[in-house]
């Protein structure tokens, strides 16, 4: 069976839902702390624990983040706004980064874009020294809590671990914690770090988390074999890789990678988009189906969702998506499909999933 890792979020944090997850095959509950502070990193731990379920880390990782806004939220082009770090106390009008180090690598002139198709700016001042930078509005748009930031056609060389992965990976490695997701893992090199961090947090080691690299960058493609060498599995982030990557090549990439693994024997896991549809509607398309079977079909260990479980209208009736195109492409695997009776397959699917599968 496929392991099946969801990301909880306000849909499915109810202990009712979380029941519901178990009973439909959910394996893997990730808190993105991408998404979260201490206050709510707390009550997401709390309530899975006594829902009786092991949960696991998602790590914000080497990816600039918006993590404080400051006045107003929404910017039209010529509008003046600054741009801070994290940890200053700071009155300006925009908002703070959660990686200083931007402000050492960033200069004049350089075009920075907020999320895909969001706000757009052009750094006009920078102040090293304090952290500070000023900035022009190329293109309109809000700006939203935790949206990534990108500068245009530069990368970053960023800590692979912010101060808060590293509070959480030590508050909380004794845990009993399932898994860390090191996000935008890019050597050999951020795989020690992190390492290092989990052996020094964890004083029972017979509880210490496995840890699983996410490939959302060229650099980590580039790293693969090393990185996959070295961890428990690999989760390949098809939203983030495309960032850097073109979206007619993330399915080549994507191969790439599982082919990689296979070869390794290291698990591999596929997120992003897997039941977008399913954010809204109750059912999923012909062709996330068909993404599933060739996920399947490919090698995959396993299959992520994210949004769809976190934030969707329809998280249990995902799952059961996922679980039940499993047991669809095992049974074919085993050439036992023609003999399984419909009770078996359709037994766990909500309302018209039954009659649409």
């Amino acid at each position: 069976m496929h392991e099946i890792i969801i990301t909880v979020g306000p849909s499915s944090i109810s202990h009712e839902i979380i029941h519901q997850l178990r009973k439909s095959g959910a394996h893997d509950y990730r808190i993105n702390l991408s998404h979260s502070n201490p206050k709510s990193l707390q009550l997401y731990s709390d309530a899975l624990s006594s829902a009786g379920v092991s949960y696991s880390i998602d790590t914000q990782g080497a990816q600039l983040r918006i993590s404080k806004i400051v006045g107003s939220d929404q910017f039209c082009k010529g509008d003046q706004l600054k741009i801070f770090s994290d940890e200053s106390i700071s009155n300006y009008s925009g908002f703070a980064l959660n990686h200083a180090e931007f402000f050492q690598q960033a200069h004049p002139g350089d075009i920075l874009k907020v999320d895909f198709d969001g706000l757009t700016l052009r750094l006009d001042h920078i102040d090293k020294l304090e952290s500070v930078a000023s900035c022009t509005v190329l293109r309109s748009g809000p700006l939203t809590l935790n949206r990534a930031v990108d500068i245009q056609g530069k990368p970053m060389h960023l800590d692979c671990l912010t101060k808060f992965d590293k509070q959480a990976i030590s508050k909380y490695c004794n845990k009993g914690i399932k898994s860390i997701y090191l996000s935008f893992a890019k050597s050999y090199n951020d795989i020690q770090i992190c390492q290092q961090l989990i052996d020094e947090a964890c004083t029972d080691k017979t509880i210490k988390p496995r840890l699983i690299a996410k490939i959302e960058s060229r650099q980590g493609i580039l790293n693969l074999r090393e990185i996959a060498n070295s961890v428990d599995g690999i989760l390949i982030d098809r939203g983030d890789l495309s960032r850097e990557i073109s979206i007619s090549r993330i399915p080549l990439a994507t191969k790439a990678i599982l082919d990689v693994c296979l070869k390794l024997k290291t698990p591999c896991f596929v997120a992003t988009n897997i039941l977008d549809s399913m954010m809204s509607n109750q059912l999923p398309s012909r062709a996330e189906i068909s993404d599933l079977f060739n996920l399947f079909s490919s090698g995959v260990s396993g299959i992520v969702l994210a949004a769809e479980v976190a934030i969707g209208k329809h998280p249990v009736e995902s799952v059961q998506v996922v679980t039940h195109m499993s047991k669809i492409y095992q049974a074919d695997l085993d050439q036992t499909l023609p003999f399984l009776p419909g009770s078996d397959l359709f037994s766990k699917l909500n309302g018209p999933l039954g009659s649409w599968l």
